[in-house]
């Protein structure tokens, strides 16, 4: 006895396969602007606003942030677009190449001095461009963005006290609730 069988398989790809078409180049950020670049939180938080202008070659712009960071390396915030957030921020353009605007704040006694930020942009097929801030400075890119602020806050919080009630639980016939408190002591934030 002989068997014989017959599959049929079906492969399912993007047109831009049988054209030549592969991208495997990262977006490309062509214009940075940070405004004001000059703020003092003395009296309050500021908002920054940012304006990038990108171009991707063949998958759309996925998304883009700008990571902002104080003149000690701490962390401050994020300025942002996601596809979600598209219509809020795409001032001209499309995901192929386009204008974006959005912000940021320095909160109230944030530290004075000069802050550096990175951009981040990847497309659609996971390319990717990181330009920490020496990128963007060689690219003309680097702004001053300068905090001016009488009262900084750099000192964190300090835990004074921890309370977990009961400090012994039995979970064998359901779930329990377990309170936890805590005491702390922050100087001026």
């Amino acid at each position: 006895m002989k068997l014989s069988h017959l599959y049929a398989l079906t492969i399912l790809t993007p047109a831009s396969a049988f054209a030549g078409l592969v991208d495997i180049t990262a977006p490309e950020l062509l214009r940075l602007t940070i405004s004001p670049n000059t703020v003092d939180v003395t009296s309050g938080e500021q908002i920054v606003d940012v304006t990038f202008e990108f171009s991707d070659n063949l998958s759309g712009l996925d998304f883009i942030y700008l990571d902002v960071n104080t003149p000690s390396g701490t962390y401050i915030d994020t300025a942002f677009a996601y596809p979600d957030t598209w219509s809020d921020h795409l001032i001209s353009g499309d995901t192929l190449g386009g204008v974006l605007e959005t912000s940021f704040t320095i909160p109230q006694y944030s530290e004075s001095g000069d802050y550096t930020y990175s951009v981040y942009l990847e497309d659609k097929n996971n390319n990717y461009s990181y330009l920490g801030y020496d990128d963007l400075v060689s690219m003309g890119f680097g702004d001053q963005l300068s905090v001016t602020s009488t009262i900084a806050d750099t000192t964190p919080p300090e835990l004074l006290g921890l309370t977990i009630s009961p400090n012994v639980v039995d979970v064998s016939s359901g779930e329990q609730i377990v309170d936890v408190t805590f005491e702390f002591s922050d100087n001026l934030s």
